[in-house]
C-alpha cells in the first residue's frame, strides 16, 4: 500500500464531502412534543404523527427535554435508579440502554439518524427489543416530564454527509445519552 496515494484519495473524498456540505439544505424540520401522559399511555398517537416520514429515507432526529432546567436532575436521578436495577446485564431480561454521558448537562437527551424513523423512535420510547441500544424511556423516565423530538429532513441522502451533520449536531448539543456516530 502506498501511503501518499491513500492520503491523496482521502483529500479528494474530503473535498467532495465539503462541496456536498456547501449545497445541502434543510428540507423540513418537524417538532413532535410528547406529553408525559402520552409517553406512558398512548404512544400510538406519537407514531401516527411521525408516520408521514418515508421508510428508507434517512432522517436526523434529536430528543430534547421540555423545561430542562427544572427537569434535568429528575431525569438524571431516575436514570441512576434504573441503571442500578438494570445491572448486571442479562440477555433478554435487562435493557441495553444508550450510554449515559455523565459529563453532559444538557437539554438534549439523544441525537441520532435512521432510515427507519418510526422503528427507531419506537425503540427509544421503549417499544423495541431489549437488546437494541436505545433510550427505552418507558422503563425509567420520570412520569411528569415532557419531551420533544425534532426531525430533520435534508436535501441529500448521502450517508457520509448526513453522518457529518449528525456529528456536528451531537458536538453542539452534548446530549445526556448516546455516543457520537462514527465512534
Amino acid at each position: 500500500m502506498d501511503f501518499e496515494t491513500a492520503v491523496k484519495r482521502s483529500i479528494k473524498q474530503s473535498e467532495k464531502l465539503l462541496e456536498s456540505l456547501k449545497t445541502v439544505r434543510l428540507l423540513d424540520l418537524k417538532q413532535t412534543k410528547i406529553k408525559s401522559n402520552t409517553l406512558f399511555k398512548n404512544r400510538e398517537s406519537i407514531y401516527d404523527q411521525i408516520s408521514v416520514y418515508k421508510e428508507g429515507e434517512k432522517f436526523i432526529y434529536v430528543f430534547s427535554i421540555c423545561k430542562w432546567e427544572v427537569n434535568v436532575n429528575k431525569i438524571k436521578d431516575a436514570y441512576a435508579v434504573f441503571d442500578v436495577r438494570n445491572k448486571p446485564r442479562v440477555l433478554g431480561k435487562t435493557h441495553n440502554t444508550s450510554r449515559y454521558n455523565h459529563q453532559h448537562n444538557s437539554e438534549f437527551l439523544y441525537v441520532g439518524s435512521s432510515k427507519n424513523l418510526i422503528q427507531r423512535i419506537k425503540q427509544h420510547l421503549g417499544d423495541g427489543n431489549k437488546r437494541t441500544y436505545s433510550l427505552d424511556l418507558i422503563y425509567w423516565f420520570p412520569k411528569d416530564v415532557d419531551i420533544a423530538i425534532n426531525i430533520y429532513s435534508l436535501s441529500s441522502q448521502e450517508q457520509e454527509l448526513i453522518e457529518t451533520i449528525e456529528q456536528a449536531i451531537w458536538d453542539e448539543a452534548k446530549p445526556l445519552f448516546g455516543k457520537r456516530s462514527g465512534h
